[in-house]
């Protein structure tokens, strides 16, 4: 039960990366309205909150996985059961600030390039969590 829960944080950790990434891809010029920043700025303050948020939660992640799933096989589940949490988190926002100004609708390849972004997110997860295994391989001593 309680990986079961570790599980379901992880999950919940990856879906907020991601959730944080496209949100603010997405919602670029409402934060340049709502901030009276320039569209450098914008991108700059961007930049380093994405990053930022990445960073940390991949470190988290690590973390966990390294504590809690080091042997297990579950961890490759992690890079599936983020995207419920990624809808769930989609809906409350859009249901808390709805787009009200037509003007700060995003542009069309947005959307395109947020699908391509939620393709490719799990196999980079799936990658992350393969990489603890190889740790674990050299690790091992050789018995020599």
């Amino acid at each position: 039960m309680k990986k079961f829960v570790f599980l379901n944080i992880i999950g919940i950790l990856f879906a907020i990366s991601i959730f944080v990434h496209t949100e603010i891809r997405i919602n670029y010029y409402r934060i340049a309205e709502i901030f009276q920043y320039s569209e450098l700025q914008v991108q700059t303050i961007s930049n380093l909150i994405i990053s930022a948020c990445y960073i940390i939660i991949f470190l988290l992640v690590g973390f966990i996985i390294q504590r809690k799933f080091l042997n297990s096989k579950l961890k490759y589940l992690s890079s599936l059961i983020w995207f419920p949490y990624y809808y769930i988190f989609i809906e409350i926002f859009s249901y808390m600030y709805p787009l009200n100004n037509p003007a700060l609708k995003p542009l069309p390849s947005e959307g395109l390039v947020i699908i391509l972004f939620n393709l490719i997110y799990p196999v980079v997860i799936f990658i992350f969590a393969s990489i603890f295994d190889l740790i674990k391989l050299f690790k091992k001593p050789t018995g020599l």
